[in-house]
């Protein structure tokens, strides 16, 4: 009978963890809906310099707060430090209200204090963000740890579209009360009834809690076993990073590190996260015929849609495949849309293309959902040497963050003196440029093992070793082959 219903479990807390992302999501997607309402012309609450700031002071706080998040996640474990800070993020939600409550429209308190509430909201982000990837992957089944984790993407669209949704109904008052209320307070419920990470109990020396965690999350003894004996192999496999940067085999660790980076970080650089986050705004400007609020809720459906598409693609596809088709759709896409801008800008009639805007999103969001957001989160983590895997992926979460801030930061500035259809040209740049350094410089992962695609970077740059590093290393591949079947138990960030 203990491991009676175990998939069940894997699948409880994996939804509850996944609800939570979608609040954490929804700190992002909320300036969407709540900043046209903020910045009415008639009795603005925000100047634009303070809705700017509005809209990018959460992905300004992240950039250092998510160092410490993966810190603070190996401490207190993933699903307790889940449960500590939802009720924070929650009570930051609800003070944006109640700010409104109790300063008078007119007073220069308000505008502060709704910033000062996104900065607890992005401190919060931050340090929740690995927790909430790391935690469905370490609970789940080797079976279905691919299934569970690459799902993250579907949550952050849910987060979106929630917002969307919500916030055709809703005032900014009311939409602040209730994204807590359909995600946080149901993944805080939730998650109170799911074990913590079992490999995160064995990494911290409790073994018997372990073992009882496994046994609600596996359907055998033998399964349990295997996990218990992962644990210990994973712990033997880490290296000193000193003593491997400072070593003549350095560069092997280095350029992956790069590539990491460079993958998730030109994500950002493609638009994603500002369409996202004013997608109502956008619409609003092209006049493209349906309500804002409406065409943004056909956006984030699309990428709902398409987003679970394209986790089953991952397994059939190549990686650099989705990468390059994705990035040149949403390459076009980003042109018509920009072309449409311009047309507008020099009093061209465009009143037979108002479908153009809405069309052209939608196709991003396809190209974006299927091949760019999937195969970015999983290759920036693959590409990765085993002993700097940790340290790779936390450096890729902390220059994502802050490409979010950059890229959030500048579309106010960049709109205001160039014209709106210069930020879209940008970002089909941004596709380019994607495409021909994912050609360039990424190697192929699909159907190699963690060890094969190390081995990669090794011929590349084995004439950089010597002696020490070479006995070094045939210490290290016997291990990180060993342990190759295992699989990363690190999620990766969106």
């Amino acid at each position: 009978m203990k491991f009676k219903n175990a998939v069940l479990n894997q699948v409880w807390a994996a939804v509850s963890s996944g609800l939570v992302l979608a609040g954490l999501i929804s700190v992002w997607g909320y300036p969407a809906t709540a900043l046209p309402q903020l910045t009415l012309a008639a009795t603005p609450l925000l100047s634009p310099s303070q809705a700017s700031w509005f809209t990018s002071v959460p992905m300004l706080i992240c950039v250092p707060g998510s160092v410490a998040g993966g810190a603070l996640t190996e401490r207190v474990g993933p699903r307790r430090l889940q449960m500590a800070l939802c009720p924070v993020l929650a009570l930051a939600f609800l003070g944006m209200p109640a700010a409104a409550w109790v300063c008078a429209r007119e007073s220069d308190y308000l505008q502060g204090l709704l910033i000062l509430c996104r900065v607890i909201q992005g401190l919060v982000v931050a340090l929740l963000y690995p927790a909430v990837h790391i935690y469905p992957c370490e609970i789940a089944d080797p079976r279905r740890r691919g299934t569970l984790g690459s799902l993250i993407q579907v949550w952050a669209s849910i987060g979106y579209l929630l917002c969307y949704v919500l916030g055709r109904y809703l005032s900014w008052i009311s939409l602040a009360v209730a994204l807590p209320m359909v995600t946080l307070l149901p993944g805080f419920l939730g998650l109170t009834l799911a074990p913590e990470s079992p490999l995160w109990l064995a990494r911290q020396g409790k073994p018997e809690e372990a073992r009882a965690a496994l046994q609600c999350l596996r359907v055998s003894e033998e399964e349990v076993s295997s996990a218990i004996c992962a644990v210990v192999q994973i712990e033997e496999d880490r290296t000193q990073l000193r003593a491997v940067l400072q070593s003549p085999q350095k560069k092997m660790y280095f350029v992956p590190i790069l590539v990491s980076v460079m993958v998730f970080v030109m994500t950002q650089f493609t638009g994603q996260i500002v369409i996202s986050a004013n997608a109502v705004r956008i619409f609003r400007s092209a006049e493209v015929g349906l309500s804002p609020s409406l065409s943004s809720i056909l956006v984030g459906t699309t990428r709902l849609t398409f987003c679970a598409m394209g986790s089953l693609l991952l397994y059939r596809v190549p990686r650099k495949t989705l990468l390059v088709a994705g990035n040149a759709v949403a390459g076009v896409a980003l042109l018509s849309i920009a072309t449409f801008f311009f047309m507008r800008s020099r009093e061209y009639d465009t009143s037979g293309l108002n479908w153009l805007p809405l069309g052209s999103l939608m196709l991003y969001m396809v190209a974006f959902s299927i091949g760019i957001g999937p195969a970015s989160s999983l290759l920036h983590v693959e590409v990765l040497p085993g002993p700097v895997r940790s340290v790779g992926s936390s450096v890729a979460a902390t220059c994502f963050f802050a490409s979010i801030f950059l890229v959030t930061k500048t579309f106010d500035d960049v709109e205001a003196a160039f014209g709106l259809h210069s930020v879209f040209y940008a970002y089909a740049l941004g596709c380019a440029v994607f495409c021909i350094l994912v050609i360039s410089w990424v190697p192929e992962t699909k159907d190699r093992s963690l060890g094969e695609i190390e081995n990669i970077w090794k011929m590349k740059y084995g004439d950089f070793q010597t002696e020490a590093t070479e006995a070094s290393s045939q210490v290290l591949l016997p291990k990180m082959q060993a342990s190759q079947n295992i699989g990363s138990l690190k999620g990766d960030p969106i």
